[in-house]
């Protein structure tokens, strides 16, 4: 494993020249309208020192945003996997009738905002998103709380015995169900307390109705209590318990769907990170 650590920075010549003498890659962006911005990218091992980055932080005081990255046979070995589609092209336009929300309140720039979703009803969408790639999953264009797959997904999935995997109907504007695109899902849900905490996730309660919850970041590894998963099942979903707005679910597969998918070329545009197991 490695970490990304992405800059967007105000450009000063002090920067740039730091960057060159360090021999670090780096592009200008801007400075027409809107201000000139140094954009560059380090990748260092976990477990590493860097005095460069240390360098940004205690001289230039920048502040990256940090990801994690995996190696295909990191990847290979995990038992499960979290998945996030990078993709978000599924405009769900009955979100009114679709979601049941709960502790909401009115912000005086955005309108009402809530801070609980509760699906009650089948999605219907603006449109079917292009489906001759190598892309088949999709998150919708407002966050990442659900998971939209095509037909190749559930032709594998059902070819392959894949367990505890649901494939809903998404409706179209003519009130006629998709035959191409399903949100995907499962009835496996993992409580909370299924979390093994204290891997840098930030624990919150809800300031209305004092619900746990959990804010992650993109360098977060999910660490789950081993005597909650099963070998005879290929997906589950977490409560609704995380992100800093609309609490949302992680959706964890099994190594045997994450090979199928890259098997079959399915795995493209899609976020992976191993879950580790642990014991107690």
């Amino acid at each position: 494993m490695r970490y990304h650590y992405y800059y967007c920075c105000r450009h000063r010549s002090e920067l740039v020249a730091f960057l060159e003498s360090n021999g670090i890659p780096y592009r200008l962006s801007g400075g027409d309208i809107t201000p000139l911005v140094v954009v560059f990218g380090i990748r260092i091992p976990a477990g590493t020192v860097s005095s460069v980055i240390n360098a940004l932080r205690d001289h230039f005081h920048e502040q990256p945003i940090v990801s994690a990255e995996y190696t295909p046979g990191e990847l290979a070995a995990a038992e499960w996997l979290f998945m996030t589609p990078q993709k978000q092209r599924i405009n769900i336009i009955n979100a009114e009738e679709a979601y049941r929300y709960s502790c909401t309140r009115t912000h005086p720039f955005i309108g009402e905002t809530a801070k609980h979703a509760e699906q009650i009803g089948i999605f219907t969408i603006a449109k079917e998103p292009a489906m001759n790639t190598k892309t088949a999953f999709w998150a919708e264009d407002t966050g990442f709380a659900e998971v939209f797959a095509d037909w190749r997904v559930r032709k594998l999935a059902e070819e392959n015995g894949l367990s505890g995997v649901e494939f809903r109907d998404v409706m179209l504007r003519s009130g006629e169900p998709s035959a191409k695109l399903y949100q995907m899902t499962s009835a496996n849900v993992l409580p909370l307390e299924a979390i093994a905490c204290g891997h840098g996730e930030k624990a919150f309660r809800c300031p209305r109705c004092g619900k746990p919850g959990f804010q992650t970041d993109n360098a977060y590894q999910l660490h789950l209590h081993a005597s909650y998963l099963r070998d005879n099942t290929d997906i589950y979903v977490t409560e609704r318990i995380f992100g800093e707005g609309i609490a949302h679910s992680l959706y964890i597969i099994s190594q045997r769907f994450y090979r199928l998918l890259v098997e079959h070329q399915l795995a493209g545009s899609v976020t992976f990170s191993p879950v580790v197991e642990n014991e107690n």
